[in-house]
């Protein structure tokens, strides 16, 4: 479930694009809908991309809630990236998370100034809360004013898009749904005029966090590193280099440090789950966010795809083994370092709306990264290479959290909304096929499910007679009087009666 999120400060003409990878060995139908439950449909042949282009009518404007969520459904794994393009003025980009990955607790991460976050319900009356974490005075949602701690509840159905906007920075903004939404944030403005741009992501839900991270900047750039919790007392050890490694306390969930790494390739390690976030630039030019994977487990070989928009991008890969790219690029440079225990591997001068395949000698590898690219000389975008697999699922629908959703609010919409309609609507009404989301599945063979079966069976089985309370049903209670004692049988007494 996706939202085009209005990050921008300048009036302009906005391109919102989606394009769609097939990374599946067969075919994909691919449906996409909005909110009128009006569709437009294709077939995805396998390992390849198709982009769709919107108009100005999907993008969500103002600090309210509103009816422009983008639904994409397909029988097939998708890798689904969004590029959104204000005219000369500035670019952003994400790798968006399938349903499956949606959660129900968030921390939001935004620049130091004009934050924002972009709620998009996925499922029908859906509860929200909005902590706020502010270094603005107020805010400002649905013509009411809100301070720092204050929280905003909405009630959102699906295809419902809450946007809230801020002058300053909103990161350590918590977010509680009772049921899995989509998360988008960013900054209207970053950087330093004229080479300021906007910059935009999709969170990851708290579950998705992790504990061990490799951060760097493409060869030539710099890049600031914001830590963000998600546990009270969440100890980060950092280190940039051989002969010195540092950590700092983050003492709340939501709490965060910025930290200015540099040039330095550096190895993050936490007590607790955390988001870290990258802001890369060239100095003052080409600004871009993105929220790094956490160093994940990887399979056999993964694809990644470079968007048509970029005009020149690079591919920064971080991995345990020796890595080899399809097409065959000429490496940039690979460097191991020894603070690390990881590798970098740098490619640069990747062709637009190409695909590429990253696979190693190993069959199960450690892998993170993303791809950094440009428009201009001063706008840019990042997009990570992947979303993290193995982390917790979220818990099964209907599990309301029972220390929100008192009193709720609700923003009653109108049945209709003014302004012309997306393209992606057409004529004709399709029924979607909603048994698979964008999700990743694996088929198992019988003979694996019976396997699976006599496992969970032979760990959950609880031998009866091994219990504590069958093994204490088996002593008595010591009883003291004399009545409870049996008596001593008298055979000469007993001689006598019987003659």
């Amino acid at each position: 479930m996706l939202g085009c999120i209005k990050n921008r400060e300048t009036e302009g003409e906005v391109t919102f694009e989606l394009s769609f990878l097939n990374v599946d060995d067969d075919d994909a139908r691919v449906y996409i809908s909005n909110y009128t439950e009006q569709t437009r449909n294709f077939t995805l042949q396998s390992k390849h991309v198709y982009t769709e282009r919107f108009d100005t009518a999907v993008e969500v404007i103002g600090s309210t809630l509103s009816r422009k969520g983008i639904k994409v459904e397909s029988d097939r794994h998708l890798l689904v990236y969004g590029s959104s393009r204000y005219n000369q003025y500035g670019l952003g980009g994400f790798v968006s998370l399938p349903i499956s990955h949606h959660g129900y607790l968030y921390y939001i991460v935004t620049g130091d100034v004009h934050g924002e976050v972009l709620i998009v319900g996925v499922w029908p009356d859906t509860k929200v809360e909005v902590k706020l974490h502010l270094t603005s005075d107020v805010i400002t949602y649905n013509d009411t004013t809100y301070i720092n701690g204050s929280a905003i509840t909405e009630t959102l159905d699906e295809y419902h898009t809450m946007q809230i906007y801020s002058t300053g920075d909103m990161t350590g903004t918590e977010i509680r749904s009772s049921e899995p939404v989509s998360v988008f944030t960013g900054s209207k403005l970053i950087g330093t005029y004229p080479t300021t741009n906007h910059m935009v992501d999709q969170l990851p839900p708290l579950n998705l966090w992790g504990k061990t991270y490799v951060t760097v900047p493409p060869p030539g750039y710099i890049y600031t590193c914001k830590l963000t919790s998600g546990s009270p007392n969440t100890i980060v050890t950092y280190k940039c280099d051989e002969s010195w490694e540092d950590f700092l306390v983050l003492p709340e969930a939501g709490s965060y440090q910025t930290i200015d790494f540099n040039k330095a390739a550096c190895l993050l390690s936490s007590n607790e789950p955390i988001l870290v976030t990258m802001i890369i630039s060239k100095y003052t030019a080409n600004p871009a966010m993105v929220i790094m994977s956490p160093l994940d487990d990887v399979t056999g070989e993964f694809m990644t795809y470079v968007p048509g928009m970029l005009v020149s991008a690079q591919l920064v890969i971080i991995s345990n083994s020796s890595i080899t790219i399809d097409p065959n690029r000429p490496l940039l440079s690979t460097v191991c370092p020894g603070h690390l225990d990881y590798c970098i591997t740098y490619l640069d001068n990747l062709i637009g709306n190409q695909t590429y395949t990253v696979s190693s000698q190993s069959e199960s590898f450690v892998a993170a990264g993303f791809v950094y690219g440009r428009i201009s000389t001063w706008k840019a975008a990042c997009y990570s290479l992947f979303y993290r697999t193995s982390g917790k699922a979220p818990l099964p629908r209907q599990q309301e959290d029972p220390r929100v959703f008192d009193n709720m609010t609700t923003t009653v919409l109108p049945d209709t909304i003014e302004g012309s309609a997306s393209n992606i609507v057409t004529t004709k009404t399709m029924n979607l096929n909603k048994t698979c989301l964008c999700y990743n599945y694996k088929k198992n063979n019988s003979k694996e499910i019976a396997n699976l079966t006599q496992m969970l069976k032979e760990t959950l089985f609880v031998n009866p007679i091994t219990t504590n309370k069958y093994i204490r049903s088996l002593t008595s209670a010591e009883d003291p009087r004399t009545s409870s004692k049996l008596p001593m049988r008298d055979t000469h007494l007993e001689y006598l009666f019987m003659h």
